[in-house]
């Protein structure tokens, strides 16, 4: 299998370690290495995302993943056998094509075939995103140490995907649900002006899931840098969101980074001085030339499409209501005190 160009690999190292230290410390952007102390929010979140029963450590090759998988309680099983099943699909020989191809060649053979679930679920409507389209949205909410930086534009991007309803001013405040009417109602809102995409054309709503890939040219930590610049940019979405819904909250969303067959995930989340913090899932990166690794990343993945559609679509959707329903009562006031 080719090799990628020392010194070329050497430089890059060098020059994203200086852009690590330079520019994301300054602009309050940190990363912590894996078992650092963190916020219990986080931990919670931690913990489900790696969740692996025990009996599949010791495993070392898929068929020994294969035949624990019965023996699994749920969700694990399904997890796992949904892996087992992609894993096979993605073989060795299809990854070692891409050896030295530039990251669109990893992209189309590899990458968008790990992240096929979430792909899947936006075509399904149940999620909603963006791919390598520049985030100009928000900015405003980026803290000052943090302007320097450039607008982020991820290779993919996934966010929730609010219900596509009538118009949310006709609903009952007490059985209202959070749709694209109200996300648009609130955004033209003069009081709230509710910012819930990064993206000028609306297409992905508070993104939870950034992904960087870079080739087996370059180092993971180059993706690394660019993945923590757009994860700042979600998390200054949510945190306005916990602002203007006076619902406290540790905003927190998944940051996923590759450089061809090197795999990391890091959860990102706002600090207690408003830094932003990238802690790592896991203990150490996932080779997915491993049919172990590879597996495990895709069941990952599927715990990773759980939280976005269960516990992350559920705190964002409570405060959106919460603030939705306060401006129709601001508003309601205002009626009556015309009427008086």
């Amino acid at each position: 299998m080719p090799r990628s160009n020392v010194s070329h690999a050497s430089y890059s190292s060098a020059a994203s370690a200086s852009f690590r230290i330079k520019s994301l410390k300054r602009a309050g952007i940190l990363f912590t290495p894996s078992g650092a102390p963190c916020p219990e929010e986080i931990a919670v979140v931690r913990d489900v995302l790696i969740s692996c029963p025990r009996q599949l450590r010791a495993c070392n090759n898929i068929a020994e993943v294969e035949t624990l998988v019965p023996q699994l309680e749920q969700p694990h099983a399904d997890d796992f056998r949904r892996a087992v099943k992609s894993a096979k699909s993605l073989p060795n020989s299809k990854i070692d094509e891409c050896a030295l191809q530039h990251e669109r060649v990893w992209m189309r053979v590899v990458n968008e075939v790990i992240l096929h679930e979430l792909i899947d679920a936006k075509s399904a409507r149940e999620l909603t995103s963006t791919e390598d389209y520049l985030w100009t949205e928000g900015r405003h909410l980026i803290v000052s140490s943090a302007e320097s930086l450039h607008d982020p534009k991820p290779d993919f991007a996934f966010g929730i995907a609010p219900k596509n309803a009538s118009q949310a001013e006709d609903k009952d405040d007490n059985t209202v649900t959070f749709d694209d009417t109200m996300l648009d109602a609130l955004h033209r809102s003069v009081s709230s002006a509710l910012t819930y995409s990064p993206s000028q054309m609306q297409d992905i709503c508070y993104p939870c899931f950034v992904y960087e890939a870079k080739s087996d040219k370059n180092p993971i930590l180059w993706a690394e840098n660019q993945v923590a610049v757009g994860a700042a940019r979600a998390l200054a979405l949510l945190s306005e969101l916990a602002e203007l819904s006076a619902m406290s909250f540790t905003p927190c969303i998944v940051a996923l980074t590759s450089a061809g067959s090197q795999w990391n995930m890091h959860l990102a989340y706002i600090g207690q001085d408003s830094g932003v913090i990238l802690t790592p899932i896991l203990d150490r990166p996932l080779w997915i030339r491993d049919e172990v690794d590879r597996t495990k990343l895709f069941a990952l993945l599927s715990r990773v499409k759980r939280w976005m559609l269960g516990p992350f679509r559920e705190t964002v959707s409570e405060r959106v209501v919460k603030i939705w329903r306060e401006e129709r009562r601001s508003e309601r006031a205002k009626v009556e005190v015309l009427h008086t």
